[in-house]
């Protein structure tokens, strides 16, 4: 609930000078079933004000060839941008996913604003010492688990999740997703009819390459050919720099393009 533990719960009481969080550590859990509710409800009304704000500033400055349709109700379904990402609170070396928890951001492509936001829990504490003891000591408990799943398809849920729940409950449609390359993600994000899990009266969004991820990809492959001996390459440390920097600017400059866009502008180049 506080961050990612003792060590952020201690930062945020020496801020409020409360006492250090072990001290009332026996008295968090009759406390949090109230203060979760409490979260989550400031959570829902900040989310819900920054997505009046991002479909605004859409309107106002079409960053996007975003057109606006309708809902079958014929309420307005305003058509917007976004960003997505997971993040692990525990990642693993080598590409592997371990972590229990999980959390997911929807980000605003105009304002940079959290529109939603997913927390994933594998296990509940309570609900597992309820399990040893019997079912005993767990009276009123409001669990917190919300995935059965492997960690890293965790991912592809959240974004699963935010886009079926946007349209009827914020009045928008997520319809360019801006990401890294998460094939499984993309997969899952397809209508049923076309191999997906999302509903086909939900819009499939377009995804966009996040720039920052594209050009992390790119300058890892140039870094390895600049560490590889000299005999087998002319790579420099000092070149693989430039070279990522130009790759850079060069994806910031045509990132609004398409793709037969981008294939006419390099036949002038």
């Amino acid at each position: 609930m506080i961050g990612v533990g003792g060590e952020h719960g201690s930062i945020l009481a020496a801020f409020l000078d409360l006492p250090s969080p072990h001290k009332w550590k026996k008295y968090l859990p009759a406390v949090e079933q109230y203060m979760h509710p409490a979260n989550e409800t400031m959570k829902k009304q900040s989310e819900d004000n920054a997505t009046i704000t991002e479909i605004n500033e859409t309107m106002k400055a079409l960053t996007y060839p975003i057109e606006q349709t309708f809902l079958e109700k014929d309420e307005p379904l305003h058509r917007i941008a976004a960003s997505y990402d997971m993040g692990w609170h525990v990642r693993l070396s080598g590409g592997k996913y371990g972590s229990r928890t999980g959390h997911a951001l929807l980000i605003g492509a105009a304002t940079k604003k959290v529109l939603d936001s997913i927390v994933y829990n594998k296990k509940c504490v309570m609900c597992s010492q309820q399990t040893q003891s019997g079912g005993r000591g767990t009276a009123g408990h409001s669990c917190l688990k919300k995935y059965d799943g492997l960690s890293k398809s965790i991912d592809a849920s959240g974004l699963v999740t935010m886009l079926q729940r946007m349209p009827e409950e914020k009045g928008a449609s997520v319809c360019i997703i801006i990401s890294d390359d998460n094939s499984n993600a993309q997969a899952k994000a397809q209508n049923v009819t076309n191999g997906g899990v999302l509903p086909d009266g939900i819009e499939e969004p377009q995804f966009l390459a996040d720039p920052s991820h594209r050009k992390r990809v790119f300058a890892r492959h140039i870094y390895n050919l600049a560490n590889a001996p000299v005999k087998i390459n002319s790579v420099t440390k000092n070149l693989a720099v430039h070279l990522k920097y130009c790759y850079g600017v060069c994806i910031k400059r045509y990132r609004h393009l398409t793709t037969e866009e981008l294939s006419k502008k390099s036949t002038t180049f």
